[in-house]
């Protein structure tokens, strides 16, 4: 019986042994797997910070070689994988700690890239598309367990493309209505509704591909006809839709089938930065009761950086606002609290910041605030990203390439413009004269900012103040642009402003003799609040005579141009208010002189992205009087517009023109 209850006992305990060791197991299996989910969930956090993360030194414009190291990814942060074994450093992954210690917990992230960029398409864009690959991992090392870790990966990709994708692109509304004829060669795109049509006499033609966002004519589908806003005087025809234009008319309706087609999503034209975010972070700010809010809880004066989303759409040409007198050193940019009041600049969204065109220019020209002695108002000349050290006195030649202030009456918005000329042949001759060492050649990089800070002028009668004046800089002799970098090698050409901006003449359409690009024409592009052609016989003198004093001679623009427009208002039944015509896509690049007869060729690209906040005259009438008391409210068409894209502006963008960014993710994978 002992030996019997021995056995016994002895059976039981081995079954205890074996259902606690299963236990054991059970538990030990359950709480490896629950610290596994947990690791799962730290590591596919870590992945989301990651990508958004690398998303912003992106749009700041950081070099991709420095995303990782401006993400803290060093090397001398690299934390050993558990198997060291697994992973080989081969230059191009490095570990950073981004979790803490507690419950010992370690966290840790690599982002490394090991192509170089290629040219890609990209919803049948052109542009460069960049691969990273992204790691993460969570690591706990439990007593019992040991290490137990979760590893993930993700491959991150964005295309860069130029904005410069269509013959014409419009971020708001787009109205056209030929007041000649035209034909357009080349993709247009609208953010919005589109009304395209043309007069019977002046007909529209278009070779390719027309793509709208919300309506076309009115209509949600492309298969509608072309017509006016309802109750609008003056009704449109159709263009004409005609791929080839040595074949025979296609048959209407089914050929505006093909070349009309509605957007999926609006085009993104400031380089993928968020609108809506920039405004709930740095946009007006208001009380309660619906007040605009001007300081802070301390009394501090809160900055206005972006009042309405147009500043944001406006900050590729706009510099940095300045900051109100009063503003909290917190609200500044740290590099300019040394600087007085009213010279110092706001602090602004690092994204933001990198679309202006003020901070990507290497040669800034400012118009003083302060005339010198002989009543003249100097120009400021700054290099690089420098925007303290005033270099005029030491590059005469640069700073005689600039004539400031001078009069000119605008006929569209009646008004004397303070006019500042930038002679672009001598500016090329002056850079390309300095040494391949010179700071200034160096900083040089094809990016040219003009702009004239002072006051608009303003008349003032009993109560009422009206603006009497604006300011605009305009580009003269410039037939031959300069095509070369700080090594003689081609670059491209851009000028951008906060005023109004004016060409005069032929522009860039002489090559270089001398140049690499001999053979090829260079690529430009001019951004400004508004853009105005003076054709080669314009003559300042004769600016505020009758228009028959102002005959235009047929003129020719190769370059892209970026600009704003005065939106069309719209009354109750749908005609226009008086007043407020926008001229449309015609007019969106401005005329002033008896065009009748003459052609304007325009090779390159036309876009709106903003409405103009000095520029913003309607369009005045197109009446037969050319006396000189009404001629100024008369808009002369020319004979024959040409607008052709210039397909190399897709390929390779004059250097640091607005780009439109998209960003995507593979699928998870481990490693």
């Amino acid at each position: 019986m002992i030996l019997a209850v021995m056995f016994v006992i002895i059976i039981m305990a081995m079954m205890a042994a074996s259902s606690l060791s299963y236990s054991l197991n059970s538990y030990r299996q359950s709480m490896r797997t629950e610290l596994i989910d947990k690791a799962r969930i730290r590591a596919t956090s870590d992945m989301e910070v990651l990508y958004f993360e690398w998303q912003k030194q992106i749009l700041s414009r950081t070099p991709l070689s420095a995303v990782p190291a401006q993400l803290g990814l060093t090397e001398s942060q690299r934390v050993i994988p558990v198997s060291d074994d697994e992973i080989t450093p081969n230059g191009r992954e490095s570990w950073q700690k981004t979790g803490d210690n507690r419950l010992g917990w370690v966290a840790s992230r690599s982002l490394g890239s090991s192509q170089a960029p290629a040219v890609g398409v990209s919803a049948k864009k052109i542009g460069q598309v960049v691969n990273f690959e992204a790691k993460t991992q969570a690591v706990v090392t439990d007593p019992v367990l040991g290490a137990v870790q979760y590893r993930i990966g993700r491959r991150f990709a964005f295309t860069n493309t130029s904005i410069f994708q269509f013959s014409v692109f419009y971020q708001g509304t787009m109205e056209f209505g030929t007041g000649s004829a035209m034909t357009i060669r080349g993709d247009i795109s609208g953010n919005g509704a589109v009304f395209i049509g043309s007069q019977l006499a002046n007909q529209l033609t278009v070779v390719n591909n027309i793509n709208y966002l919300t309506t076309f004519n009115g209509a949600a589908d492309e298969s509608s006809g072309t017509s006016r806003r309802s109750g609008a005087a003056g009704g449109l025809f159709d263009p004409i839709f005609k791929p080839d234009s040595s074949a025979a008319t296609p048959e209407q309706v089914a050929q505006r089938k093909l070349q009309v087609n509605k957007l999926e999503e609006a085009e993104n034209f400031l380089g993928g930065v968020s609108v809506e975010r920039a405004m709930k972070d740095y946009g007006q700010q208001y009380n309660t009761d619906g007040t605009i809010k001007t300081t802070d809880a301390f009394g501090n004066v809160i900055p206005l950086a972006y009042q309405t989303e147009n500043d944001i759409y406006r900050s590729v040409i706009a510099p940095p606002s300045l900051a109100p007198p009063g503003t909290d050193l917190r609200y500044t940019n740290p590099a300019d609290n040394s600087e007085p009041e009213g010279s110092r600049r706001l602090k602004e969204n690092a994204v933001i910041a990198a679309t202006r065109m003020y901070n990507k220019a290497g040669l800034v020209f400012e118009v003083s605030k302060v005339p010198d002695g002989t009543g003249k108002y100097p120009v400021k000349i700054f290099a690089g990203e420098d925007r303290t050290v005033n270099l005029a006195s030491s590059y005469p030649t640069l700073a005689a390439a600039v004539t400031t202030r001078k009069d000119v009456f605008d006929s569209r918005e009646k008004v004397t413009v303070k006019m500042t000329d930038l002679d672009v042949g001598a500016l090329g001759t002056a850079i390309k004269a300095l040494s391949s060492t010179d700071p200034v050649r160096q900083a040089y990089n094809g990016v040219v900012y003009l702009f004239d800070p002072n006051p608009e002028a303003t008349t003032t009668s009993g109560n009422t103040t009206v603006r009497s004046g604006r300011n605009g800089v305009r580009l003269t002799n410039g037939a031959k642009t300069p095509y070369f970098d700080k090594s003689g090698n081609p670059l491209g050409f851009t000028v951008a402003s906060d005023n109004g901006l004016y060409i005069k003449g032929d522009f860039n359409t002489q090559r270089d003799a001398n140049a690499i690009t001999a053979n090829k024409d260079n690529l430009a592009s001019v951004m400004g609040d508004a853009v105005t052609v003076l054709s080669n016989s314009w003559n300042d003198d004769n600016s505020t005579l009758g228009v028959n004093s102002r005959v235009a001679t047929t003129t020719t623009v190769k370059a892209a141009i970026l600009t704003g427009n005065t939106a069309t208002k719209f009354g109750a039944n749908g005609s226009i208010i008086a007043g407020t015509n926008s001229g449309g896509v015609q007019n969106l690049v401005r005329l002033m002189e008896d065009w009748r007869g003459q052609t304007f060729t325009l090779n390159g690209s036309l876009g709106q992205l903003f409405e103009s906040k000095f520029f913003n005259s309607a369009i005045r009438g197109t009446g037969a009087n050319t006396s000189t008391v009404f001629d100024r409210d008369l808009y002369w068409a020319p004979a024959q517009r040409n607008l052709t894209f210039d397909e190399r502006l897709a390929e390779s963008p004059p250097n640091g023109t607005p780009t439109t960014t998209t960003f995507r993710r593979g699928a998870y994978f481990t490693w």
